[in-house]
């Protein structure tokens, strides 16, 4: 009865007719709320996921102008100049954003707000690691957690909406890229023209200039987004991201703890040639007008940039880039050190005036590590901090609190990499059935963390 008061159970609305059909494993993930039934809290965010593809007309207008919520629905449906995103996730309603879904006791009395973000398109393949992503970011994180979830696409049909909201009662909130996501043609390198010419149903990880605007957009423009700007703190994972266990404190709550700490990464890389044509040039460049000096960087032992630096074979002075870059697979930001206006973005802006995302390739990961490191650069001018070095709570290193990029030493994996963070651990990889998912990639591995049963044998011994 309250479902048909609610609108929610019109027959065929979701492929069924009612609540008869919702088997009990549908909902153990589902924890009761204070005030819903696990059936029709399911149902609901099911039913929500839908009605999110059509919103009323005029409603993004209405929510830009009030600064209550914004609504990602583009300039067909909210009016022209309507920011693209979604009603924000604690008024997630649709289609009149009128509902609110602030999360339970401990989510609502946070001093801050934060987020996990993916970006995916509805290839099946995609689609089926971020479905194990979510089931694993549930059991290992956000059970005990609750931060809501939001997941950029550039287009996602009804039943992977359906598919990705069952996965597990994350709060999750669909926001599609913006309608400069790809680029007109004529920006675009000839040999990718072609692609974009055609109507053909591609993605940003199946084609080349897709790929591009994902970095791009990773890059920069994410940070303008709406429903980023409005955060303190983003966690942005891949689909195939995961934790091989359970984390033993709130990555979210270390970095409001510490009000220095600007960027958390799990590791850093080399990126490949194909990736980084003409980046470091760029970059030279971009010191020079900001007035970068690169060698004081490299001679000191403090600064973030030097992890990025290194010194030619023959050379006794001559700082180059060591192509090392964060991976932004698993980075926790504080979005005000990221937004526009910020040293972070001005060095974004001007990578991106020169095109280098849509001519040669560069990846986010590149402009992540190396930019943050400009910026702490031109802000800190060559602090004592050293980059990876976690401070003590509060920024307190005996001086001013001065802002830092650090190592998270979170159990993670991702594709060939694996940390457990505890020396009793040992990573293994599962076969592919482990993740569940029939179309899960055969040659990526499925992580968990388990007894070392060497170490504990030596450790028994002595």
């Amino acid at each position: 009865e309250w479902l048909r008061r609610q609108g929610l159970s019109q027959d065929g609305a979701l492929g069924r007719g009612g609540c008869d059909d919702i088997e009990p494993e549908d909902l153990a993930e589902f924890p009761p709320s204070e005030d819903v039934h696990p059936a029709l809290a399911l149902r609901r965010r099911v039913q929500w996921s839908l009605e999110m593809e059509d919103p009323l007309p005029g409603l993004g207008y209405h929510l830009a102008r009030s600064g209550a919520a914004v609504a990602d629905f583009g300039a067909d449906v909210g009016g022209a100049g309507t920011p693209p995103g979604m009603c924000y996730e604690e008024l997630a309603s649709a289609p009149r954003c009128d509902v609110e879904d602030g999360g339970g006791a401990m989510a609502r009395s946070r001093l801050y707000s934060a987020a996990v973000h993916y970006i995916v398109n509805d290839e099946d393949v995609h689609v089926a690691e971020l479905l194990y992503g979510l089931r694993n970011l549930w059991r290992r994180f956000n059970s005990r957690f609750d931060y809501p979830v939001l997941i950029f696409h550039d287009g996602l049909s009804s039943e992977t909406r359906m598919q990705i909201t069952q996965a597990a009662p994350h709060r999750i909130w669909f926001h599609r890229l913006p309608d400069d996501f790809l680029p007109a043609a004529s920006l675009l390198p000839p040999d990718l023209r072609a692609d974009e010419d055609e109507e053909s149903e591609s993605s940003h990880h199946s084609f080349s200039a897709g790929y591009r605007a994902q970095s791009r957009f990773r890059s920069g423009p994410l940070f303008a987004h709406v429903a980023i700007r409005r955060l303190d703190y983003i966690w942005g994972l891949d689909g195939d991201s995961m934790l091989p266990r359970d984390l033993d404190e709130d990555p979210f709550d270390v970095m409001h703890r510490n009000s220095s700490l600007v960027l958390g990464y799990r590791y850093l890389t080399v990126t490949s040639a194909t990736s980084s044509k003409n980046f470091w040039e760029t970059t030279l460049l971009y010191s020079g007008l900001a007035g970068i000096d690169l060698v004081a960087a490299g001679r000191s032992k403090g600064p973030f940039l030097r992890k990025f630096l290194m010194v030619p074979q023959g050379w006794t002075e001559a700082p180059s880039w060591n192509n090392k870059v964060v991976m932004t697979d698993c980075e926790l930001l504080r979005v005000s050190f990221f937004v526009p206006g910020t040293e972070y973005y001005r060095y974004f802006e001007f990578l991106d005036a020169l095109q280098g995302f849509w001519l040669y390739r560069w990846g986010d990961h590149a402009v992540r590590g190396v930019g943050t490191a400009v910026a702490l650069w031109l802000l800190q001018e060559g602090s004592t901090l050293e980059g990876g070095t976690v401070p003590a709570e509060g920024g307190a290193l005996g001086g001013p609190v001065k802002q830092a990029a650090y190592e998270m030493k979170i159990p993670y994996a991702h594709q060939g990499s694996c940390f457990c963070e505890d020396n009793r651990l040992i990573c293994v990889s599962q076969g592919k059935e482990a993740s569940g998912e029939p179309l899960w990639p055969v040659k990526k591995k499925i992580w968990e963390c388990e007894v070392n049963r060497t170490a504990a044998a030596l450790e028994s011994a002595t």
